[in-house]
This record gives structure tokens, C-alpha cells and sequence, in this order.
């Protein structure tokens, strides 16, 4: 059973064996070789060196959909079994987004560094948004100070990059420190 909170959120877990969604794409119709080209071309599907096709986010990994109101503007992946550097993140080969986990625009923004972190501040009925590795551009900044409060709770090890996020933020970004 899938849990009430991925449902809402749209996000769910890679469970089909490598390739299965490459080949599933290639067993179909003559039509689909649009769809396998429209694939790779949002980056759902990468070509390897040797011309054969994987999932991007692979089995194993939780997919989280990073979207805008109804549109889903990027997806991306985490490892389950590793915090490994090269094995923990698997994304689009598009810019990082910010990932919008919210209950009300009206109220106060909590501002996270990952997804898991923002789900849980969701679960616990507050706004969020997981920085995911991204920076800020001016629209993000814009989305984030039309909220009525902003407090910034990053990673322990984020160091300066908490000081740079509140700068763009504005004098009024509330940080948190744990």
C-alpha cells in the first residue's frame, strides 16, 4: 500500500528491475521510438557509451516530482541503500529545482536543504521547500519572500551556505540552528 503522503506529493519509489522502462518503451509500438527519443530528450532515459538505454533514476532509488502547481517541472532520486557521493543522488541532466512541499501560500516558509526533510515539515502541516543542492534564482527567491515568515533550517554542515541563502532571502529570514 502506498503511503497517503507520497500519493499527495507525487513521489514513489523505483522498483522495476534496470532497463525495464527502456525496454518497455522499445517493445512497443513503431510509434514509441518518438516517445523513447522524447524520453532521453527530458532525460528520463540515458544513452551510454555504448548506445544502450537506462533509467535515469534507477531501481532502488525514492523519486521525488518537483512541481509548480500542476506541472511537474523535475524529477529527482535518492538512494534508499547508500550515502555514497556518486551512488546517494540520481536527477534529470537538467538544472536542479527546488522541491514545494505546501499547505497553505499564507503562511509561514520553512526552507530545508533535501526532500525528505521537507516532506516531513509537510507532514507536520508546515510549508516547506528542500533547496536540493540548488541555487537560488531571482523567481525562487521571489516564490520564497511572498511567504509571510521565512526561517532557513539547513544542514549542520552547510556552513557558509546558510549565510549566503539568508543574504538572498532578506534581512528578515529567521535561521534556525540545530
Amino acid at each position: 500500500e502506498t503511503d497517503p503522503s507520497a500519493l499527495r506529493l507525487r513521489s514513489g519509489h523505483a522498483s522495476l528491475s534496470a532497463d525495464t522502462s527502456a525496454l518497455r518503451l522499445r517493445s512497443g509500438h513503431a510509434s514509441l521510438s518518438a516517445s523513447l527519443a522524447l524520453a532521453c530528450k527530458v532525460g528520463l532515459l540515458t544513452r551510454r557509451d555504448d548506445g544502450s538505454l537506462v533509467d535515469t533514476i534507477p531501481a532502488g532509488y525514492l523519486i521525488y516530482t518537483h512541481h509548480l502547481d500542476e506541472t511537474v517541472t523535475y524529477l529527482s532520486g535518492r538512494a534508499t541503500f547508500s550515502d555514497e557521493q556518486d551512488k546517494k543522488a540520481r536527477n534529470l541532466k537538467a538544472p536542479k529545482r527546488l522541491y514545494w512541499a505546501l499547505q497553505d501560500h499564507d503562511t509561514p516558509l520553512l526552507v530545508v536543504e533535501g526532500q525528505a526533510c521537507a516532506i516531513t515539515a509537510w507532514q507536520w502541516n508546515y510549508n516547506s521547500v528542500a533547496l536540493c543542492g540548488a541555487y537560488l534564482n531571482e523567481q525562487d527567491a521571489k516564490s520564497i519572500q511572498a511567504h509571510s515568515a521565512i526561517y532557513l533550517a539547513l544542514d549542520t554542515d552547510a556552513g557558509e551556505r546558510i549565510e549566503q541563502v539568508a543574504n538572498e532571502l532578506g534581512p528578515l529570514t529567521m535561521i534556525l540552528s540545530g
